[in-house]
């Protein structure tokens, strides 16, 4: 048995959410979502897919599940509209955007599921550092809330497709990780940073995602020229 939802009216934004700091370029605030408990309840239930692991050599359902969730949103209503338009409006504001901002996947909600799957993981063993679009928007939905995401001077990037997780003890002190900040990870917390710094998921503690869902959802945002083109870096 199932229950339907409507998109529009479950991820309604809270008009008491709270902005915490704005430091190293690193917007934080709490207390996102006014019906979290009902979204988590949801997310908790949902059945996500395998992501990027069907290359040879993939450690994606050997040692951990990197997975996906995508909800459906096509009738995009007001109460979607104003979560968005919100979000563009605390980018323009705290990086002083003069132009339009747009979203890939729009109006698409995307979730990232991590679980692992191997005990005893190296506290150093994290995700490699990535870039995204312009701003990333991440929004922490479970409630282990272990970790959270680095953000690093590196100009390095591995290869996500054939692992997540690297030793950031064994780099090479000419490309060793330089975690600057982290976004630390609590229930129902939005974190804003520039896509183009490297960032990457933190858990400060592996035990606690052993067979156990870590899930943020995921907005890409991008800047528009004067041209209305999507400036993707």
């Amino acid at each position: 048995m199932f229950d339907p939802i409507d998109v529009n009216e479950l991820f309604e934004l809270n008009p008491d959410y709270k902005v915490e700091s704005f430091e190293n370029g690193v917007l934080v605030i709490d207390d996102w979502y006014k019906n979290y408990e009902e979204i988590h309840e949801v997310l908790q239930n949902a059945t996500p897919v395998k992501w990027k692991g069907n290359i040879e050599g993939s450690r994606n359902f050997k040692d951990y599940y990197d997975c996906r969730h995508f909800i459906q949103n096509k009738d995009a209503g007001e109460k979607y509209q104003l979560m968005i338009n919100t979000i563009s409006e605390l980018i323009k504001k705290h990086w002083n955007v003069p132009y339009d901002i747009g979203y890939a996947n729009d109006p698409v909600l995307d979730f990232n599921y991590y679980s692992g799957l191997k005990e005893n993981v190296k506290d150093s063993m994290q995700f490699a550092p990535h870039v995204d679009a312009d701003f990333s928007v991440l929004i922490y939905m479970d409630k282990i809330s272990n970790g959270g995401t680095g953000i690093y001077n590196t100009v390095v990037q591995e290869d996500e497709s054939k692992t997540l997780l690297f030793d950031m003890e064994t780099q090479s002190p000419n490309t060793k990780y330089q975690m600057v900040d982290i976004a630390e990870a609590k229930p129902n917390r939005l974190v804003i940073f520039p896509g183009t710094q490297r960032h990457g998921g933190v858990i400060f503690d592996h035990k606690s995602y052993y067979k156990k869902w870590r899930i943020n959802q995921v907005i890409f945002a991008y800047v528009n020229t004067q041209q209305g083109e999507i400036c993707q870096k």
